[in-house]
């Protein structure tokens, strides 16, 4: 029996241009799987549908794709879910489905929105927000995961308010992926990975896994060379010539732009401070997302059940204020919304918390 693999809303390395999805994460949990024992099996190539106008979805012990059933609503104790479509325009959605063949290209894997007359395939749902399936505001996407290809899978890919464009493309891609085998990489430039340092590929290069540590692969391996097994699983194909591409527009003079500065101490039972300069007062929303066991959205100017703070506003300075009760590892990134609706979000900061001496 497959496990669930979340995907988190992640941190892209792209200051004051754009916003993007990916964030706090839980450990992988979920189903167990008996090993497989016999001999490397061959490859086995696989179709993906994109599905863009949503629909209602029904729990069932086991996926499948033709009658709208999922194993993970059932995981979830959600009987019926009606997700919404994806939001955006034509040459949106045509953008999304080229850029996650993008990233399948070279590999046998056929991605594609229109389902096919027969054979077997995945679906992919893309839209409506992580509640709809009982998960937190900070999960991306959600697919089965066993360490080997799961044909005939469904898995979900969200699209909270604000998400990029490459950011979406990437959790989709992300999510596909678990379901071809591939556990999260520590690699920050590997699409398995909850971190992000610029465009993302399967790479070729073997990685650590893990989500914010390192750890062994679920397959008992120290390290996921992520295009060997993709390679290995799904078996590979001529790439396709690349398409002439137009020059990017500048980024906007008016997105604003984002500096921050946090405690020099980190220290347990002592006040911790993020301080987020903004280059402009058009600031509709300010969020510091905080990440320690999940993931945590803390908006100025409001509160949150779980997570004591402050946040202080004086013009375009805005500062935040936790005591965390416990040591260890935590991780934070800032987002801010403009009032016309554009994302702003900085890379993924790391801290660690020191016991109180």
């Amino acid at each position: 029996m497959p496990r669930l693999a979340l995907g988190l809303l992640t941190a892209l390395t792209v200051v004051s241009v754009t916003g993007v999805t990916t964030v706090a994460i839980a450990r992988e949990r979920g189903w167990s799987l008996p090993r497989l024992t016999a001999g490397e099996p061959e490859p086995q190539p696989v179709t993906v549908v994109l599905r863009r106008g949503g629909g209602d979805v029904f729990a069932a012990a086991d996926d499948a794709p033709s009658l709208h059933l999922s194993g993970i609503l059932q995981r979830q104790a959600v009987a019926q879910a009606t997700i919404p479509p994806f939001r955006g325009t034509d040459a949106q959605w045509a953008g999304l489905v080229r850029c996650v063949q993008d990233r399948f290209d070279g590999y046998a894997v056929e991605v594609t929105d229109q389902v096919p007359t027969d054979g077997t395939y995945s679906l992919a749902y893309i839209g409506g927000t992580p509640d709809l399936l009982g998960y937190a505001e900070t999960v991306g996407g959600i697919a089965p995961h066993a360490n080997r290809v799961l044909p005939g899978s469904v898995l979900f890919v969200f699209q909270p308010e604000g998400v990029a464009e490459r950011a979406l493309c990437e959790t989709t891609a992300h999510e596909i992926g678990h379901t071809l085998g591939l556990d999260h990489s520590r690699d920050c430039s590997d699409i398995m990975s909850y971190e992000s340092c610029g465009e993302k590929e399967f790479r070729p290069q073997a990685a650590r896994c893990g989500e914010w540590e390192d750890r062994d692969c679920d397959d008992g391996q120290p390290l996921q060379n992520a295009h060997g097994v993709l390679a290995a699983a799904v078996g590979t194909r001529p790439r396709r010539a690349p398409e002439p591409t137009p020059d990017a527009p500048p980024a906007s003079a008016d997105r604003p732009a984002i500096a921050v500065q946090r405690s020099a101490q980190a220290v347990v039972g002592q006040p911790f401070t993020v301080t987020v300069e903004l280059s402009s007062t058009d600031a509709q929303t300010v969020d510091l997302y905080w990440y320690a066991r999940r993931g945590y959205r803390l908006r100025c100017g409001e509160t949150h059940e779980s997570v004591a703070f402050t946040c202080h506003r004086e013009g375009s300075t805005h500062t935040f204020t936790l005591t965390p009760t416990r040591a260890g590892a935590r991780k934070f990134n800032v987002r801010v919304t403009d009032s016309a609706g554009r994302m702003t979000k900085t890379p993924t900061y790391r801290v660690r918390f020191d016991p109180a001496s």
